[in-house]
């Protein structure tokens, strides 16, 4: 990395630092973080892997209130919930933890770029017309109808304004290729980028302090079937005409991490994928820990939405990687042939990939063994079989 990178990573770093706080008994980023930490259990010595708590419905809930680390010998360190609009993949590479899951591959290209050592391990979410990634929310009796009317308004979820709105993740291509579906470039449209904590995402669009709002899930469920909000689009709706497909998200890790600590990101991977697919398959008890763990009321976990999982984190590299190199050459912002999907990614850490390939295992395995595992540790999900 030239100087020039080192400060701008080191700005970034210190600049997304700002407003950490703590939750529970989360511990304080150190400025000189260990790769591996361990502590007894009853049981077993559990490896530690640093995770960010994120608001929002993550597999990470799931493996942890299912057991499914515990059973693979990992115990969760959750570092305290970023700030809104925080780069989680430029903290990652900072080593203020060791994974995070949920934004995009544009995203750790651009970091990688900026020398940031930084690897997808796995496939997270799936984007479907009827479990779509992000979901642009409008009041019911907003005039916004269409792409045209998005030109001067605000929207959640944008960074910067006009010119300077960001192409980054599903917001950013999701609402530039919305307008550029009705012939609207949105460096033209004078929109302006709002980023709030997502807690205050109904309120605000609410009283009408913006125009627009993205969520997602579990929070789109909750939008969906609230009187008073209207749907305009998903990023299904706006990038799959032109893309066959909606905004997939990544499992990432610090690339020092792993090489110290293969057998443990194998285990980690292996957790997160029986939870992927016990989530896919047990989509309303999945719903009550996302609640549980978000201090989500009781009565609202009906109208919670989850995610579409990818099949046990496998990556797909035309969905996952391929079609976020593409949306970067078309917008100018990579060349031809310049990033090759196996520059940024590896399928060598988890587990269930190999198993599978070498036909030592089914497919239908991995959620068998996910759903052991829970009728051991989550009493609710045997009340209704």
């Amino acid at each position: 990395m030239d100087m020039k990178s080192k400060l701008v990573m080191t700005g970034l770093f210190v600049v997304l630092l700002t407003g950490i706080g703590s939750i529970g008994n989360a511990g304080c980023l150190s400025s000189k973080p260990k790769d591996v930490n361990t502590t007894k259990g009853q049981e077993k010595e559990l490896a530690v892997v640093r995770v960010p708590f994120v608001r929002v419905g993550n597999l990470e809930f799931i493996a942890d209130e299912l057991g499914f680390f515990k059973e693979k010998g990992i115990k969760i360190e959750w570092i305290s919930e970023l700030k809104a609009g925080t780069n989680r993949f430029v903290l990652l590479a900072s080593g203020a933890f060791d994974y995070t899951a949920g934004p995009h591959t544009d995203s750790v290209i651009r970091v990688r770029k900026s020398g940031g050592k930084i690897k997808i391990i796995g496939g997270f979410t799936d984007s479907t017309k009827k479990q779509p990634h992000m979901v642009w929310y409008v009041k019911e009796n907003s005039p916004i109808r269409s792409a045209k009317d998005l030109i001067g308004k605000k929207i959640i979820g944008l960074t910067g304004q006009g010119e300077g709105i960001e192409l980054v993740g599903c917001t950013g291509y999701g609402a530039a290729e919305y307008l550029r579906l009705s012939g609207i470039d949105i460096k033209k449209a004078s929109i302006e980028g709002v980023t709030i904590p997502v807690s205050q995402i109904e309120q605000v669009l609410k009283q009408g302090l913006v125009d627009v709002a993205t969520a997602h899930p579990p929070y789109t469920g909750k939008l969906s079937n609230t009187p008073g909000f209207r749907e305009l689009f998903s990023d299904y709706d706006a990038i799959a005409p032109t893309y066959g497909r909606g905004a997939t998200s990544i499992a990432v890790v610090r690339e020092e991490w792993l090489q110290k600590n293969p057998e443990v990101a194998r285990n980690f991977i292996a957790a997160l994928a029986l939870a992927a697919d016990w989530a896919t398959a047990h989509q309303d008890e999945a719903k009550a820990i996302y609640a549980k763990r978000l201090e989500i009321s009781s009565e609202n976990i009906k109208y919670l939405s989850t995610y579409a999982w990818m099949p046990h984190l496998f990556i797909n590299e035309k969905r996952n990687i391929q079609f976020y190199i593409n949306m970067m050459v078309k917008n100018g912002e990579l060349k031809e042939g310049k990033v090759k999907p196996t520059d940024v990614y590896t399928r060598d850490f988890n587990p269930y990939y190999r198993l599978v390939k070498e036909g030592k295992i089914k497919e239908s395995a991995i959620l068998k063994e996910a759903e052991r595992i829970a009728a051991r540790n989550y009493p609710g999900y045997l009340k209704n079989r």
